[in-house]
């Protein structure tokens, strides 16, 4: 089937790969890269940092975030994502509930960085990660 739930599946991997294009640190070998350490970016970068009133996400042409009024159709969406095939067109434009998504995506962030600290606090104190969870 075509049309916007046909595209909803692309939304959440067209937002990695905006992150991994616009990670100076991924532009090297992509399979030396912690997956960890992504996961808890595109959370922060998608829970705390995006401007979703005002910034839409590009993916052609090596990807780059924009300015939504420099296209009048992407002016009103919440979240905007050009289509790669079709520039200019909003490919989630019929996205809803986006900032419920958002709020999810910042819960996550704050909850992995509390739980990477506590770890990290741990490991220095002399205890192994695994020792929290073998009893």
């Amino acid at each position: 089937s075509s049309g916007i739930n046909a595209e909803w599946p692309l939304r959440p991997g067209l937002m990695v790969v905006s992150l991994l294009q616009n990670t100076p640190r991924c532009t090297k070998r992509l399979e030396h890269q912690n997956l960890g350490v992504l996961l808890i970016e595109f959370f922060e970068l998608f829970g705390v940092r995006f401007n979703y009133a005002s910034t839409g996400i590009r993916i052609c042409n090596g990807g780059s975030f924009f300015n939504k009024d420099e296209c009048s159709e992407m002016k009103t969406s919440i979240l905007c994502i050009e289509d790669p095939c079709q520039p200019g067109h909003d490919i989630a434009r019929g996205s809803y509930c986006i900032y419920v998504v958002k709020e999810a995506f910042k819960k996550a962030y704050y909850w992995l960085k509390r739980v990477v600290l506590s770890n990290a606090i741990q490991c220095n104190q002399g205890y192994l990660m695994t020792d929290r969870w073998v009893y």
